[in-house]
């Protein structure tokens, strides 16, 4: 089973979307296919690991079972034979990803638990990539001006949300005033605040 470069594996609780508030076990693998000038993480350090590594980090959290791959672009590097491990370990595994990798490889379904989109690319690519249902949210980062594609030209979700875009820890406010009044003008829209820098942990 290839091996997997690990950025770092670390406990914290979710901070964004539908899962708000719930403790998860995140591994974040290296690397990135984007270059976005608001990126807020340092993913491109890593040590290659493989699952049986990877696991017995994970039971440094045996109270939790849930596991988030995150990035960086984790489908740089998964394959399915990844996601098996850990539920054959019994972990639920979710995956935040930006949109430009389709969750299939070589005809084989990535199947996760929950799948969270932050999409970096057209709703024209995002379409390409998934099909409808596969993606559980949507999260678009917004500055003050921009806009999300339309729900409608978007695969089907359970969630849309917007985020305001951040500068470093802080919530700049005219991007958060930008999306609250978005959300309160495009009801089948969300907001969706980084609370985990609110709360000021990882």
């Amino acid at each position: 089973m290839k091996k997997l470069k690990v950025n770092e594996i670390f406990y914290s609780l979710q901070g964004e979307g539908a899962n708000t508030g719930l403790p998860v076990i995140f591994i974040r693998l290296s690397g990135c296919n984007k270059n976005c000038s608001f990126c807020d993480t340092d993913h491109n350090e890593g040590v290659e690991m493989d699952m049986n590594e990877i696991h017995s980090k994970l039971l440094d959290f045996s109270s939790c079972n849930r596991v988030v791959f995150t990035g960086g672009e984790p489908l740089l590097q998964l394959g399915k034979e990844h996601i098996q491990y850990l539920e054959r370990a019994e972990y639920v595994v979710g995956l935040e990803t930006n949109g430009t990798l389709p969750l299939y490889k070589g005809g084989v379904d990535l199947d996760f638990n929950y799948v969270s989109c932050s999409p970096k690319v057209s709703a024209d690519v995002i379409c390409q990539n998934f099909l409808n249902h596969e993606v559980n949210e949507f999260r678009y980062p917004l500055a003050k001006g921009q806009e999300p594609p339309d729900y409608k030209d978007l695969p089907m979700a359970d969630n849309y949300y917007v985020s305001p875009i951040c500068d470093g820890d802080t919530i700049i406010k005219e991007n958060l005033d930008w999306c609250v009044a978005f959300c309160l003008s495009h009801p089948r829209w969300q907001l969706s605040v980084q609370n985990h820098k609110l709360w000021k942990i990882k």
